[in-house]
């Protein structure tokens, strides 16, 4: 099993001309006619927190956390990224399913790219939240780089469980149904 396990994510190496082409497309068609881009992805965040912090610190005052919306944000940042890496998975196989019937690949590398797709905007995201968390609460910078292994933490974490969510749902078309309608409410 572990030398499986290696053997899958090694694909991503051996074969790192078909994945960043497989990234670049995903990248590509994930922003294709978008006025804003990029930028879409911290819209859905910004939007959560101004909820949040109106309902759980304006109107209801039940929150006495300190710089209640980079906590929130804090946690959106990750969720985001988990939730949509597993949505956009689940059918990433089934979207190429013409390129997966014609050509010999490494089928893991079509879910691993719609990962390495939205580890991008959690890099982007990171990236603003990251200094403005260390420039509000200074007593942080003694513990920020917990961040980076943390991170390649959730990524592995996040890219086997689009690899068993992207596969499932080929054999099981409901699963994709499933994960939405777990993700939601959690």
């Amino acid at each position: 099993l572990r030398c499986r396990v290696v053997t899958l994510y090694f694909d991503v190496y051996r074969y790192r001309d078909l994945f960043l082409n497989l990234f670049r497309r995903e990248l590509r068609v994930k922003y294709k006619g978008s006025v804003l881009g990029l930028a879409w992805t911290l819209v859905l965040p910004l939007v959560l927190v101004g909820v949040y912090t109106l309902v759980f610190s304006t109107l209801l005052r039940t929150t006495s956390v300190d710089h209640f919306p980079l906590f929130v944000v804090s946690g959106l940042l990750t969720w985001v990224f988990f939730q949509t890496s597993l949505q956009s998975s689940c059918a990433s196989l089934l979207g190429q399913a013409s390129l997966v019937k014609q050509v010999r690949f490494p089928r893991q590398l079509l879910p691993l790219s719609v990962v390495a797709t939205n580890v991008v905007t959690f890099a982007v995201m990171l990236a603003i939240v990251l200094p403005i968390n260390l420039a509000l609460i200074p007593e942080t910078r003694e513990t920020f780089w917990a961040v980076f292994p943390l991170a390649l933490v959730l990524l592995a974490f996040v890219g086997g469980l689009s690899l068993v969510v992207a596969c499932a749902n080929v054999l099981y078309r409901d699963i994709e149904h499933l994960v939405a309608t777990i993700l939601l409410p959690w």
